[in-house]
């Protein structure tokens, strides 16, 4: 057993370090990355670009047989962004949120999100902190949440209410996510250094991809933490060990919300609504 065990931790570091060349270019001329389909993580800068774009996004951008074309679902589509990336968690999980699992801190809010069709409580998982980032605004989760709640009706039954994401959104989402992706102009492609992709690797996978990258780029963050951040297990037992420490958590929180690693400003609080 001891053996196996060396075994897994060593090719799991080979597979990081195979994944953080190919990343920065190193490995291979010409380089693989970014790759020719799938999802990919992909760099701070394209996913602000990425954010910037989804709120900008309208139902007259959608162009030939286009899907949601209804204010809601482009009204989500920053809100899927800017959420999803922070809580590093799957599409088909982050759209079945509940309000009632978002809660206030001094200065964040943490999230309970479903880890299974049977756990809408996120009993699997944990309260994960997400700070706010007022410099970089498109990618800001406390503002796309405040102008979400801002915007529903008085009107909205209870349980259209309940939830972050509308159920037009939650039902169609992947099919939107596509349609908002493939309306990415050529300028744009060039920035994110998407390459020529007849399908463009950003899927809804992307945000968590992103983080992982992210996180693993910081020293300051243990990569046990990271990976429980995304909802992995990570071999190990006993409830106390399945979530990381609160201050590794709020580190995390901070690098997702694309604050430099011991920045001046890491203390900042949050707007208020």
């Amino acid at each position: 057993l001891a053996v196996c065990d060396r075994l897994k931790f060593f090719f799991n570091n080979f597979n990081r370090y195979h994944i953080l060349n190919i990343a920065q270019d190193k490995a291979h001329v010409p380089p693989l990355f970014p790759s020719s389909g799938s999802s990919e993580a992909i760099s701070v800068e394209a996913y602000q670009l990425l954010c910037l774009r989804a709120w900008q996004y309208t139902p007259d951008t959608l162009t030939g047989q286009g899907t949601g074309r209804n204010w809601a679902n482009c009204r989500s589509l920053p809100l899927y962004f800017t959420q999803a990336k922070p809580l590093m968690s799957r599409r088909e999980r982050l759209v079945r949120t509940q309000l009632q699992f978002v809660k206030k801190n001094e200065d964040h809010i943490c999230y309970k999100t479903p880890t299974t069709k049977s756990d809408q409580e996120g009993t699997l998982s944990y309260w994960k902190a997400v700070f706010a980032m007022p410099h970089v605004p498109q990618c800001c989760p406390f503002l796309s949440l405040g102008i979400e709640v801002m915007s529903r009706s008085a009107h909205d039954s209870e349980e259209t209410f309940r939830m972050i994401f509308p159920k037009s959104f939650a039902d169609n989402s992947h099919g939107f996510i596509r349609a908002f992706v493939n309306s990415f102009s050529e300028s744009d492609r060039r920035v994110m250094n998407l390459g020529h992709c007849s399908v463009l690797p950003i899927t809804s996978h992307t945000p968590k991809r992103s983080a992982c990258f992210q996180l693993h780029a910081c020293e300051g963050v243990n990569w046990n933490s990271a990976m429980q951040r995304g909802d992995h297990d990570i071999g190990t037992e006993g409830h106390y060990l399945s979530q990381p420490a609160d201050g590794q958590d709020q580190i995390m929180g901070r690098v997702l919300a694309d604050m430099p690693f011991g920045w001046a400003g890491w203390q900042m609080l949050p707007p208020y609504f």
